[in-house]
Formats: structure tokens, C-alpha cells, sequence
């Protein structure tokens, strides 16, 4: 794909930046209505672009705004006037991260060195975000409307601040996500086939699923295998290990008179968890059921990567699991669950706290007779989705199509060899 030269815009800025290195990283020590947008918007597609803290204070607004956001304003919050054109995430001081502009808290930080990253996708409307490769919990759904967006900062303290933008022209940090494109590229799309022996393939990559929970039914805080842990626990009728067997009416619980407070597994060998699920009380004790929390995990016990982060979790329902599917590449021996808040005054309650992960997706090879310009739309590879030729392969389809024009209509005839293969089934949709 053709690379766009799109940069922060030295023509569409209010207040005093410091523009260097091809205009891809700004300084600026002015407040308020010290605002900057980048030099090209999006209307369509899906767009990923990531930001470094290179040094000082990061207080600022990073997301995106219409044309329709005066470049001189100075609101970032609220539900009327100039807060309907801008969507965006606020650094919000050393331990709050908030959405803009609805003023939505998390627990959170972004300091020096730290990599943001922005996901736009303008076909579903959505804005989410990254830090250091990690998802955060909340994204903005409502940006249908808005017409044509710019990424854009808001300065808002004093204090100097220098922040370096990647729209792709160079490689990206962490990870691009999946069916994302770089800002900077033009949105052409690239498809292929592959052809052997005078016919056509495609592979395609399926989903994978999940497992059962890895946890064995434990009988106590080391029994049958790993260790259970907390901070607090209410005693030894509500000890860690209450959250980890198997049965819902039991329940780990702090008793501690405050909303917060962890609880941990730990494996006996490094495991990549890629899902977890939580049961509360729910509606027979609603100020015990857990608010805000992270997901998080450790290789040492000591330092810990959050995984996840969930804010205003409510609804509850006794007896049942919420399930939080999660992005983790990497593996951990211990996994915690950081509580920070419940939904009452009450101290934080899990019945049960199960960890999942996902088998490796196969793949299924397409095998096409004709190549022609409606096969290639739909059975080629999108190459922004990645060719991944050493995935185990275990299914085969074998696609044969002839089409004669009949009158008004058409006749599609699929050939299946049935000295290959057996067919227990055939679906016409």
C-alpha cells in the first residue's frame, strides 16, 4: 500500500508548539486551548496510529475531533456546544485515566516512555486504546455522525510536555491489531491467491476457542496443585481458596470494610491466559459484587502487568459467570484480580474466578477452480490481515463453479469428486 505523508499540522494549531523531526513531535507548555491536528482525517476504514511520551508531564487529550471542533476551543467535556465534535482519552494526572468527553474514570497512569496506541475504525463508529500494547477497558461507540475526524491533542496544564506521533511511516511498537491499517497508508487493499499446478488457494485462518478452566477444583489454598492467595480474608470459612472450587454458594471475602483488595493463582508452570471469568453474588448481596477492577500478570509475585481493566461492572446475577475475553501474548505464572471498588460500601466477595486459554487456530485451505474477478473478491487473502503459511491446515474445501445465463436468472453447478472425499452434508444459502 501507498504511504500518505500525514504529519501533525502546522496550519490547523491554537497556541505554542514546538513543531520537530518532520513535524511528528510536538512541545508545548501552554494550557487549555492549545489544541493540534494532524494534517490528513478519515472517513472510512480502519486506522491504528501510537504516540510516545518522550518527556515531562503528560496531561493532555489524545483522540480525535471533526472539522466542526473550533481549533481555538477550550471545552473537552460535557454533552452540548464544542464536546460534540471531540473524542478523545485524558491523561488525567499520575494514577486516573478518563474519556473525553464524558469524564468516565479508570485507575491508570501514562508516564515517561510509555506507547499509546489509537484504534479508529470509522465502518463501526468506535475509538479504543492501548497502553504499551495492552487494550484498555473502555472505547468510545458513537462516532458515527461526526463525518470526516483528525487526530488531535489538547494540552491542559502548564507543566512541559514532548510527545512524538507514529501514523505509521515507521514500524510501530507494539503489535498492530488485528485488521487494522496504518494511519499513514492509503487504504488500498491487497489480496492474493496462491497458485500451484494450474489452480488457485486460499487460506483462511480460523478462530480458535477456548478451554476449560485451567484451575483444578482446589481443596485448599495448595491442594491438588498451585497456590490460592489474598490480602484479606474474612476467615477461614471465606479463605482464597473458596474462589477456586468449583462451587458457586461458597465465596472468597475480605470482611475488611473496604471496597478493595486481590486475589491470586499461582501456576506451577508459565501459562498464556486468555480469558477469565468471574461470579459475584449478585442480587442476594449487590454491595459485595465487584465495580472496578484489573486483571493482571506477574512473572515474580512483585511486578505486575494489567491485562485488563474494567470500570462500572453492575448487574449481577447469582449464580452466574461474567465472561472478559482479554488480549495477552505473553505467558505468567501468577494471575491476580485487583479489586478497587464494589458497587456499595460493603468489602469485595467472588464466588468463583476461572482462567481460559485458547488453542492454536487452524487453518482451512480453499482450493478454487475458477479465478475470475468475483472469485478473487471473495475468497482472496487480505494481506493487512497477515498470510500465515506454517498454521496447521485441517480443513480442505474444494470449490468448483461454472455459471451459463439462463433467461433472467443463472444455473450454478459444483463439481465434488466423490473418489476424494465423502460428503455428509450440502447446504444451499
Amino acid at each position: 500500500m501507498a504511504l500518505i505523508n500525514v504529519t501533525l499540522n502546522p496550519n490547523d494549531l491554537n497556541g505554542s508548539f514546538t513543531l520537530t523531526k518532520n513535524n511528528l513531535t510536538f512541545s508545548t507548555t501552554q494550557s487549555s486551548n492549545a489544541n493540534i491536528r494532524a494534517t490528513h482525517g478519515k472517513t472510512k476504514g480502519r486506522w491504528y496510529l501510537e504516540i510516545t511520551i518522550d518527556s515531562g508531564s503528560p496531561n493532555v487529550v489524545f483522540g480525535v475531533t471533526s472539522r466542526q471542533y473550533p481549533i481555538t476551543s477550550t471545552v473537552y467535556s460535557g454533552t452540548t456546544s464544542d464536546a460534540l465534535y471531540i473524542r478523545g482519552f485524558w491523561f488525567r494526572g499520575s494514577s486516573l485515566l478518563a474519556k473525553v468527553p464524558e469524564a468516565d474514570q479508570i485507575s491508570g497512569s501514562v508516564g515517561l516512555n510509555d506507547v499509546v496506541g489509537l484504534a479508529l475504525d470509522m465502518d463501526k463508529g468506535t475509538l479504543e486504546y492501548y497502553i504499551n500494547g495492552v487494550k484498555l477497558s473502555f472505547s468510545h461507540t458513537n462516532l458515527t455522525g461526526l463525518g470526516e475526524v483528525f487526530p488531535t491533542f489538547k494540552s491542559l496544564t502548564t507543566n512541559s510536555k514532548t510527545i512524538s506521533v507514529n501514523f505509521g511511516s515507521k514500524t510501530f511498537k507494539y503489535l498492530l491489531p488485528s485488521g487494522y491499517l496504518p494511519y499513514a497508508e492509503d487504504g488500498t487493499v491487497n489480496k492474493i491467491l496462491l497458485l500451484s499446478g494450474g489452480r488457485h488457494y486460499s487460506i483462511i485462518k480460523d478462530s480458535g476457542l477456548y478451554s476449560e478452566n485451567i484451575i483444578p477444583a482446589m481443596g485448599s489454598n495448595t491442594s491438588p496443585v498451585g497456590t490460592s492467595s489474598a490480602n484479606l480474608i474474612g476467615s477461614a470459612t471465606y479463605d482464597a481458596w473458596k474462589a477456586f472450587d468449583g462451587i458457586g454458594s461458597t465465596y472468597w471475602y475480605t470482611n475488611s470494610g473496604t471496597g478493595s483488595g486481590w486475589l491470586r493463582f499461582k501456576f506451577n508452570e508459565s501459562i498464556k491466559i486468555e480469558k477469565y471469568k468471574i461470579m459475584c453474588l449478585g442480587a442476594s448481596n449487590p454491595s459485595n459484587n465487584i465495580k472496578n477492577w484489573t486483571f493482571e500478570g506477574s512473572d515474580n509475585g512483585t511486578n505486575w502487568n494489567i491485562l485488563d481493566t474494567r470500570t462500572n461492572i453492575a448487574d449481577w446475577i447469582t449464580g452466574t459467570f461474567k465472561e472478559f475475553e482479554i488480549t495477552n501474548d505473553s505467558t505468567y505464572i501468577y494471575y491476580r484480580l485487583n479489586i478497587t471498588a464494589t458497587n456499595g460500601t460493603a468489602p469485595p466477595a467472588i464466588c468463583e474466578l476461572t482462567t481460559h486459554t485458547k488453542t492454536v487456530a487452524d487453518s482451512t485451505l480453499i482450493n478454487i477452480g475458477i479465478a475470475d474477478e468475483s472469485t478473487f473478491l471473495k475468497y482472496a487473502v487480505n494481506l493487512a490481515d497477515g498470510l500465515d503459511l506454517t498454521n496447521n491446515i485441517s480443513t480442505n474445501k474444494h470449490i468448483e463453479l461454472d455459471t451459463t445465463v439462463l433467461g433472467s436468472g443463472k444455473t450454478f453447478e459444483y463439481t465434488i469428486d466423490m473418489s476424494k472425499r465423502r460428503v455428509d452434508k450440502i447446504t444451499l444459502g
